[in-house]
């Protein structure tokens, strides 16, 4: 018998005895005051673990489980917190965020722990939350699984986000198929005015609150066929047993197809039981992220973009907490993520403001925002947007924010003072005929236009060339090239005046087409440009054949006034005089040229007619010249004076 093994034994016996357990110090809930990005890596470096993010109008408080000794740790940091609870153990805490002027009765609740005026911290059952969910608040869990505070990215420091402020050409055409009649049919679908074909048969979406079964399947069935109509690849992401998957639907980048951009927003809906349009909540979110993938899809990427859309938000953003997770669980390098959540509503006649809500600890969030608001200006959208530094934490972005990845929340004035947030929200009030669709199709068109840009690896190539005449090989300095697509872009561009052009195209398949006036326009079909490619194409254009002008003739004081009106593709025009009704018109018959620019209409005169001289008349004829100096005569015109001979 090994002598050591009585001594093992009575160490694991005074282990698990009941005196040794009590002296296990107690783990109590601290709120940690992190007022700066240096902060947050002071209290990284603790290894204090932290459960919870709130954003706080100095910074952040960072709710951790600390007993003594990591009490000491914050302390030795500089980390000023205070103990919210002194002893974790069974306990279940949450974050609950009332709707934006909304007091709430928090004892009725549960033990209130913290409270600043937008967001409070609960000690509480699930029972008791699912009542406080059902008055309108949001309410989200306080899990135990410590959340990793920094995030090195692959890519380096995340959040370098150009400055804008002129508007792409190329993403300009991408705002420009935002439709206000589809952002109006997107959310009629999503919120049962009328039915939808999912799974092959039509079915009208009467809720799509988590909890609500088929009719939220058919609605996570709804935008995962639509994504995949576009081509892209979909992912029904299923976090919990009974509930709803997110939907994830991605286009994969082509040179780093490992960088990361997300635009999205939650699915689900509000109230509970009964009808639930959710039109504004958040059918509007859910129809920015369609027509993002319906645009942006038509492009090729060098990064990958997803399309997300998340359920279990009303519950307490569960299934984008699953999502971030598992991304940070992957080390994803997600390096922007545009949450869009109620951007329907805005009262008639007021402003139409937006905020954009970021977190200041996590400073390339506000990068995203103020691309976001350059966005606005550069491309002349009516919306005017608030950067929020101590965003709220009450929507998906947070669930990100917690994982150290940058990301926004988009949202009609939230925190404004007075703010104007929708007065129907989570009731079977909140309908499609209440939106403003104006204000929401230009906040679509912002949400396309700021992933594009927040992005920055559109696939692009150059398109370059030069126009020629083919009679002479000289150089079409007026000349246009339009570069179309099927779907999804028109460009066009001027020569300069050797006839050169460049233009910078997405990367893809064209159509090209140059033309100049005077000339018959000359087509290209299957250009393909590659990303990073120069290409070039070269047109050489025919002269358009010349037009006969209709002449008239008057006379006045002794002259001939001829009168034209100009007919295109006429470059010039001679006017020609002889003695004869059908003289030559040569160079010495020629009176008069006229060339572009045109009056209207194109006048001449001629003093030194033979007006009221019997013995002289005179006759007229105008040649149309077309650019390759090809001519064709209008009708003939003169004066015919005649005397009469006396006598019988």
């Amino acid at each position: 018998m090994n002598p050591s093994l009585p001594l093992l034994l009575l160490s694991l016996l005074l282990l698990l005895s009941p005196a040794a357990a009590a002296e296990q110090p107690s783990v109590a809930l601290v709120a940690v005051e992190v007022r700066s990005p240096a902060a947050v890596e002071r209290l990284a470096a603790t290894g204090v673990p932290v459960y919870a993010r709130l954003t706080a109008p100095a910074g952040e408080v960072m709710l951790a489980g600390a007993d003594v000794r990591a009490q000491a740790q914050l302390r030795a940091a500089g980390l000023p917190f205070r103990a919210l609870d002194a002893d974790m153990a069974g306990a279940e805490y949450f974050v609950a965020y009332p709707a934006p002027g909304r007091s709430v009765p928090w004892a009725a609740y549960g033990r209130l722990l913290y409270a600043d005026g937008r967001q409070a911290v609960l000690r509480s059952t699930a029972s008791a939350v699912q009542r406080l969910q059902a008055e309108g608040v949001k309410v989200v869990p306080i899990g135990r699984e410590p959340l990793p505070l920094l995030r090195r990215t692959a890519a380096g420091a995340a959040g370098a986000f150009a400055d804008l402020s002129q508007p792409d050409p190329l993403v300009q055409a991408m705002v420009a198929q935002v439709s206000q009649a589809t952002v109006y049919q997107y959310t009629g679908d999503l919120s049962g005015e009328w039915p939808v074909v999912v799974e092959g048969a039509p079915y009208t979406i009467t809720t799509r609150n988590t909890l609500s079964g088929e009719p939220v399947r058919k609605a996570t069935r709804y935008v995962g066929e639509h994504l995949a109509a576009l081509g892209l690849s979909v992912e029904y992401h299923t976090y919990r047993t009974a509930w709803p998957p997110n939907v994830i639907g991605e286009l994969r980048g082509v040179a780093s197809p490992g960088t990361i951009y997300i635009v999205g927003g939650h699915l689900d809906n509000m109230p509970p039981s009964g009808r639930a349009p959710g039109a504004d909540d958040n059918a509007s979110g859910a129809v920015g992220t369609l027509i993002a993938a319906d645009i942006l899809s038509q492009y090729q990427w060098d990064c990958t973009l997803r399309f997300v859309f998340w359920t279990g938000e009303e519950q307490g953003l569960i299934g984008s907490d699953a999502y971030a997770r598992r991304a940070s669980q992957r080390n994803e390098n997600i390096l922007g993520v545009i949450n869009l959540d109620m951007i329907g509503w805005n009262t008639p006649g007021s402003p139409p403001d937006i905020d954009l809500h970021a977190n200041a600890n996590l400073p390339a969030t506000l990068d995203l925002a103020d691309l976001f608001a350059d966005v606005i200006a550069a491309y002349g959208l009516d919306l005017i947007p608030q950067i929020v530094p101590d965003g709220t934490g009450a929507s998906d972005h947070a669930s990100f924010w917690s994982r150290g990845y940058t990301a926004i929340l988009g949202i009609e004035d939230y925190r404004g003072s007075p703010n104007d947030f929708n007065p129907y929200y989570h009731t079977s009030n909140d309908q499609l005929s209440r939106l403003d669709m104006a204000y929401f199709t230009d906040f679509v068109r912002a949400a396309v236009a700021a992933t594009a840009h927040m992005s920055n690896c559109l696939r692009t190539g150059r398109l370059q060339g030069q126009v020629t005449a083919s009679h002479d090989g000289s150089p079409i300095a007026a000349a246009t090239v339009a570069v179309t697509r099927t779907v999804g872009y028109q460009g066009q561009v001027a020569a300069d005046g050797a006839g050169h052009y460049a233009t910078t195209v997405p990367a893809g398949s064209f159509a090209a087409r140059a033309s100049a006036y005077g000339y018959l326009p000359a087509d290209v079909a299957g250009l393909t440009v590659g990303g990073g490619a120069v290409v070039t194409q070269n047109f050489v254009l025919t002269a358009a054949p010349p037009q006969a002008p209709a002449v008239a003739i008057g006379g006045s004081g002794g002259a001939i006034n001829l009168a034209w009106a100009h007919v295109s593709p006429n470059m010039a025009y001679q006017v020609h005089r002889g003695e004869s009704p059908y003289f030559t018109a040569e160079g010495s018959t020629q009176r008069a040229g006229f060339n572009l620019p045109f009056p209207n209409p194109v006048t001449y005169s001629d003093p030194a007619s033979g007006l009221g001289n019997p013995l002289v008349n005179h006759f007229y004829v105008v040649l149309g010249v077309n650019a390759a100096g090809a001519t064709v005569a209008s009708q003939r015109v003169g004066e015919f004076d005649f005397a009469l001979a006396p006598g019988g």
